[in-house]
């Protein structure tokens, strides 16, 4: 005889679902109240004992299910970690608002879940680690025709829609310009700053900063220190009429760096004279420099504010400073640009690092790992 335990508000539901699964000859073994990390499933838990007919089918998500069948139970991908999960699964899709309260086997009067309930599932855990709800379905809908939704199957969805560009090859044949662009605050100059070590000073390539445009107070002289110090060439031009003939007349054999001023959404007529400046020269690298910790909304706002520059590359900074990289790996797959570095401080040149999309990706699988039980005073639902 085998068991199988149910979930359920009272032993009718219960005993309805059983009969309808298991089979007329279902005995009742026992009736207990739930204990309070299941409560939401049902206030009792039922277990009834069957002979089954047939090797039972595997299928896919099954809650309500406490006791497995021998062959069942020695599968290594049923572990109680498994169950773990998809219990959490459940609770992150009802507090995300994916509509599965209902699905629970008594509760509802019906069996394991179905494939849409699978994906609301699978897609409420996502938009638990600070993805949005509709980015997170979208995202498991790509990965349904997999054979799980669990994240071994995301993640290689979501590794492939974030954009990477390789840094650029710096020569005497091949010396590229690169504009640093964006909002105030977000760290342009200091980026700036670690891409000339990196890429110019440390392979020996001279580099030259232009200061370009109407800087904040302080702006223009904090990049004027800096360059002091990596002695090298630094020219202020106010006017980006004035950048373009500087750069025309030169014959500067090296890498080329121009710092912008932060612009506001009120900057209209500074950022019109850069947008024209930016799209009148061919071979420009623009590198639109945005914050980790910014929100997806106010992100995606900002790329579609620059995108008239026409930005070849995301800078991101600030990534030691976020909790969790769910939103920033939205933001990387939704903006259409490749990233080519991430900030990871404010050291320089040390804080400066490629984009990994792997090891982004790995970090959001482990923050999307449910915590078990015992790991510490954390309520259910933090833990999904």
């Amino acid at each position: 005889m085998q068991t199988k335990t149910y979930f359920a508000n009272s032993v009718p539901a219960a005993m309805e679902a059983a009969s309808r699964e298991l089979g007329a000859d279902a005995m009742l073994l026992m009736s207990k109240p739930s204990a309070e990390e299941f409560r939401e499933l049902g206030r009792l838990e039922v277990t009834f004992g069957y002979e089954p007919t047939e090797k039972p089918e595997r299928r896919g998500l099954q809650f309500g299910r406490t006791d497995l069948s021998r062959d069942e139970a020695d599968t290594p991908s049923r572990t109680l970690d498994d169950i773990r999960e998809e219990l959490a699964a459940l609770r992150a899709a009802i507090d995300t608002g994916g509509g599965c309260r209902n699905s629970t086997a008594a509760n509802s009067n019906s069996g394991p879940f179905d494939n849409d309930a699978r994906i609301r599932i699978a897609a409420g855990r996502l938009a638990a680690c600070g993805l949005s709800h509709a980015f997170s379905l979208d995202l498991v809908q790509s990965a349904a025709p997999r054979s799980s939704l669990n994240m071994s199957a995301i993640a290689p969805v979501m590794e492939s829609r974030i954009l990477k560009a390789a840094p650029p090859e710096v020569s005497s044949e091949t010396l590229p310009v690169m504009a640093f662009v964006g909002p105030p605050g977000r760290g342009k100059t200091t980026s700036l700053i670690k891409i000339a070590m990196r890429v110019g000073l440390f392979a020996r390539v001279p580099v030259k900063i232009y200061s370009a445009g109407v800087h904040a107070i302080g702006g223009r002289e904090q990049i004027a220190r800096y360059a002091a110090i990596l002695g090298v060439p630094q020219i202020a031009i106010e006017s980006y009429h004035g950048l373009s003939l500087a750069l025309k007349a030169e014959s500067w054999r090296g890498l080329a760096l121009i710092d912008t001023p932060g612009m506001s959404p009120s900057d209209e007529e500074e950022a019109g004279g850069l947008t024209n400046f930016l799209l009148g020269r061919s071979g420009i690298e623009t590198h639109l420099v945005l914050r980790a910790d910014a929100g997806i909304d106010e992100s995606l706002a900002m790329i579609d504010r620059f995108r008239p520059m026409n930005p070849t590359r995301l800078l991101i900074t600030g990534l030691d400073e976020i909790s969790r990289v769910g939103p920033l790996v939205e933001i990387l797959c939704r903006s259409g640009l490749p990233a080519t570095w991430v900030g990871t401080g404010s050291r320089i040149p040390g804080d400066l690092e490629l984009l990994d999309a792997a090891s982004l990706v790995g970090r959001l699988q482990r923050e999307h790992r449910p915590a078990k039980p015992g790991d510490g005073a954390i309520s259910h639902k933090a833990a999904a």
